[in-house]
């Protein structure tokens, strides 16, 4: 019996030696087995799953997770595939909503798109995360490709 964080690792693996569409399969067949957040469970139920808190294993996997669908939609963006990228960055999005380079990416694929105001509410969805966390430090070059978008000049890459 396997879980699904083991096929996910195995995937990414096969993806890490692979640089052509089998890799690119393999990635995205691992950001398939991503539904949500990595691990969850009622604050009642807190004390069953310390494990979880002091082996750090939450934010272990979900750098696996964010480190795959970065890799995957810069992958789809270098062969201008904006609507795989947007895929990618979504399902990385989906374990870790707070993740400044995934919504970058996010942002860079829905302007490449040509929908801009896709790419605003991305934004102002991060900033919402941010501020449901009560953060305020949005970075400074999510803030600036933000700005380009708005003025309908943001890079591609």
């Amino acid at each position: 019996m396997k879980t699904d964080l083991e096929l996910f690792e195995r995937r990414v693996a096969y993806a890490r030696a692979r640089d052509d569409d089998v890799g690119l399969e393999a990635l995205h067949g691992a950001l398939e087995l991503v539904s949500g957040p990595v691990f969850t469970y009622r604050n009642a139920d807190r004390a069953s799953y310390t494990w979880v808190d002091t082996e750090n294993w939450i934010s272990t996997v979900e750098l696996k997770v964010t480190d795959a669908a970065e890799n995957l939609a810069e992958r789809y963006l270098e062969r201008n595939d904006v609507d795989g990228a947007i895929w990618a960055a979504h399902r990385g999005l989906k374990a870790c909503p707070t993740h400044t380079r995934l919504t970058q990416l996010l942002m860079r694929a829905y302007f490449a798109a040509g929908d801009g105001k896709a790419a605003e509410r991305v934004y102002e969805s991060y900033v919402s995360a941010l501020e449901q966390l009560e953060l305020d430090d949005v970075d400074p070059d999510l803030v600036a490709i933000y700005e380009q978008v708005r003025r309908g000049t943001a890079a591609a890459g």
